[in-house]
């Protein structure tokens, strides 16, 4: 099912074109690559209601916390699945550092029928519609990042789930060195939630492996094939289990053997109840040690 979902993509994607902007890092072949990838629509977080220029300013952000500090120990490359008609506006979004990494983005490919998937109504109870959207775009970015590696004869060793609608606590960043001492069946995520002031994996009781933050996943290529086949998977949960994202992800992982750990990487979601690009309630980022967190 899987192989047929793909080979529509990348038939449709070469109708529609792929826009490349950016070149390549210029750095040693033999440093691993990293894909990151992003998905869906244009979201009108990226630009603020047309009142100012804040997709300019979460891109920078992105870079600046989630790329920059990768260079030039990896060979980054962001893959976009783009909303038809849209594509424009991605390109105008990467602009600050399309000439620093390679980018790609394809658009209008179609998602595969939510019938044949996770999300169908036989195996999903609850905002089944949204998480077959969500989780819809993502398998088509991953599609492109597979594609890339077909044709191209590349390999990327670790893969990015990012949100481009987000922005990063000020000594936040990724680092190099969380990569390097991943094991193979683990994926890395934020160890604070949007609107929390705690971290959740050191919940009495512990949210996993009944749930995880789920904002942004990153690990090495195993964990993340396993983590992107969720789309494909036939896990289930009690009707009378909460069915929301970090719910669905968490089950489906442990299922897979794959381990869940947490980092310092805070985010923000602007507006609403985190105004003034802070994480928490009352406006303040997560301030306690992180007994948990991977270090670096």
């Amino acid at each position: 099912m899987e192989h047929v979902a793909l080979t529509l993509f990348f038939s449709l994607t070469a109708i529609t074109g792929i826009l490349v902007e950016g070149i390549h890092i210029p750095v040693h072949p033999g440093n691993p690559r990293v894909g990151f990838l992003m998905a869906g629509p244009y979201g009108h977080r990226m630009i603020d209601g047309g009142r100012g220029a804040m997709g300019t300013d979460y891109a920078r952000s992105f870079y600046n916390h989630m790329i920059e500090p990768l260079l030039p120990e990896f060979r980054v490359e962001l893959m976009i699945s783009s909303e038809p008609g849209q594509s424009f506006a991605w390109t105008t979004w990467c602009r600050p550092f399309k000439s620093v990494i390679y980018i790609k983005i394809a658009e209008g490919a179609p998602l595969p029928a939510r019938n044949e998937t996770r999300f169908a109504d036989t195996l999903c109870h609850d905002a089944c519609l949204e998480l077959w959207l969500q989780y819809g775009h993502l398998h088509n970015s991953y599609g492109m990042l597979k594609q890339r590696e077909a044709i191209d004869n590349v390999r990327f060793d670790y893969i990015v789930k990012a949100r481009q609608d987000v922005m990063y606590k000020p000594d936040n960043f990724m680092m190099p060195g969380w990569l390097f001492k991943m094991s193979a069946d683990a994926v890395a995520v934020p160890s604070t939630e949007f609107h929390t002031r705690d971290r959740w994996l050191e919940r009495k009781p512990s949210m996993w492996p009944l749930g995880m933050n789920d904002q942004i996943v990153f690990g090495p290529r195993w964990a993340m094939d396993k983590y992107f086949n969720i789309f494909w998977s036939n896990t289930t949960l009690p009707s009378d289990h909460p069915q929301g994202p970090e719910s669905v992800v968490a089950v489906y992982l442990s299922s897979c053997h794959v381990n869940v750990v947490t980092v310092e990487l805070q985010v923000s979601e602007p507006g609403g109840r985190t105004r003034g690009f802070k994480n928490g309630r009352a406006g303040k980022w997560v301030t306690t040690p992180c007994n948990l967190c991977m270090t670096a």
